[in-house]
């Protein structure tokens, strides 16, 4: 028989809140309203009597113990005092307790720090459970905070954000989510419906009231303020994404002319294999890095040229797509050889792109010079090269910077972004709903029609912030979080 969501709140749940793995500390975390007795069960204070008191928040040093129930409660009753470490010592630890509500989950929380050795984490975690608490399911810590309402859908969701975070302007982002800022910003959009939507509906229930009379154009003009607001918040998805993953910067070209190299001199490490012969590179190669504060993932492309080669013709046609989607490209030629035809095809393509011309191999005799591309250069820099020596690779990486300067990937000024594909797509609903309601108003509908289109829209809003949130959304969300979390 399938279990209802509140019933999981009556269980006592623990898991392991750190890494796999040796390391110095180990947490493992408990939750629910038998936490406290359980770790009573297994946990000595030092220089106290085994059973310790837990009724009250705070930090206790001491030991975990696996006694028998006959030595357990032996001592118990003797009222002895370990001075010591007791028999049946597994780890030396800190007990951290927390009182509800005052606590992550809004439950009486209890944790372990212990040392970090996997052996001894495990035993702890096996010796709670045997006394009576259920291994967690992933995300159900964050899950019991939103469920007892300690946070909102928005900001059980960044927790897992701040946990992926790859850097610091993602890390800035998913903490402004948890804070609150997106919530907020949502919220007020709600609020502002749930006022229209009231005046409508006082309108329609209570005729012979004295109710101001709906004025379509006032509420059009309300709706298209409201509109507005969805609009700036689903257009900057696309800087969130980006925040979060970094921009995507595209190494391209005909073969042979020192892609690799220029990836390696960028990464300041020997990545792709460089070698004298065509073709070395036959699928992309992706790197992240930080260039200038910026991160980056740089991709290193199959060189472009005539081939049998069915490998060789495969990468080119995954090059091409990923020109297509990279936020820049650095183009290369090689200077110290001639000008070929699919050098001119390459030069000529993806003009409109955010594009960067890279005059390789400045080392070595030339034959062309950056004069020799600007006809073909369109608004993009030509910037002089020697990948190998590493040569002007610093003036290279201040182009690059300033080219991408336009893409800000900082979540700085006070906007907030959402960087949820769950949330990007219900507000896009909430704005369908919206424009059906403007519609409904241009044509001048009856009133009733008015305030389905706004309530229907508001239920979209509250999925967002997980007021209505079924089992099924539920489970979606918090199965991507870690068990400990």
């Amino acid at each position: 028989m399938k279990r209802d969501v509140f019933d999981y709140l009556e269980d006592t749940i623990v898991a392991i809140a750190t890494p796999s793995g040796r390391g110095a500390i180990g947490i493992v975390r408990m939750s629910g309203k038998g936490a406290c007795d359980i770790a009573a069960k297994v946990f000595c204070p030092k220089g106290k009597s085994r059973i310790p008191d837990l009724e009250r928040r705070g930090v206790i040093p001491g030991f975990i113990v696996a006694p028998s129930f006959e030595s357990a409660r032996a001592v118990d009753a003797a009222g002895q005092k370990h001075a010591e470490m007791p028999p049946g010592t597994v780890d030396e630890v800190v007990l951290i307790v927390m009182k509800a509500p005052r606590s992550y989950t809004g439950e009486d929380m209890v944790e372990v720090n212990c040392h970090g050795g996997p052996v001894v984490v495990r035993k702890i975690l096996d010796l709670l459970v045997r006394y009576g608490a259920r291994i967690a399911e992933p995300g159900e810590f964050t899950r019991r905070a939103f469920l007892n309402g300690k946070i909102d859908l928005v900001q059980a969701e960044a927790v897992a954000d701040i946990v992926d975070a790859r850097t610091d302007a993602a890390l800035s982002l998913a903490m402004s989510h948890l804070t609150g800022a997106l919530s907020e910003k949502i919220k007020t959009i709600h609020t502002h419906l749930l006022q229209i939507l009231s005046h409508i509906e006082a309108l329609i229930d209570f005729p012979d009231e004295e109710i101001a009379e709906f004025e379509y154009d006032r509420t059009g003009e309300e709706l298209h303020g409201i509109i507005g607001g969805l609009d700036e918040l689903i257009v900057g998805f696309d800087t969130a994404i980006k925040v979060k993953q970094g921009l995507c910067v595209a190494i391209y070209g005909r073969r042979n002319v020192g892609k690799s190299s220029l990836l390696n001199a960028l990464l300041k490490s020997e990545r792709a294999i460089v070698a004298p012969a065509a073709g070395t590179t036959r699928d992309i190669i992706t790197e992240e890095t930080f260039l200038r504060g910026i991160p980056l993932t740089l991709c290193d492309t199959a060189g472009f040229g005539a081939s049998g080669d069915f490998i060789e013709r495969e990468g080119m046609v995954r090059a091409g797509n990923l020109l297509r989607q990279a936020d820049l490209l650095l183009l290369v030629v090689d200077g110290a050889a001639s000008l070929e035809e699919e050098d001119r095809s390459l030069l000529k393509n993806h003009a409109e792109k955010e594009r960067i011309i890279v005059l390789n191999k400045i080392d070595l005799p030339r034959k062309i010079s950056g004069g020799d591309l600007r006809g073909y250069a369109g608004k993009a820099e030509i910037v002089e090269v020697s990948a190998r020596e590493g040569t002007q690779i610093d003036i290279l990486e201040e182009v690059i910077v300033r080219t991408l300067s336009d893409n800000a990937v900082t979540a700085n000024g006070g906007t907030v972004l959402i960087s949820n594909v769950r949330h990007r797509e219900l507000l896009r609903q909430t704005y369908q709903g919206l424009l059906k309601a403007l519609e409904h108003l241009a044509a001048g509908f009856s009133i009733e029609f008015v305030a389905d289109d706004i309530k229907n829209a508001a239920e979209y809003i509250d999925d967002i912030l997980g007021t209505s949130a079924t089992d099924e959304v539920l489970n979606l969300i918090f199965e991507r979080f870690c068990v400990g979390k």
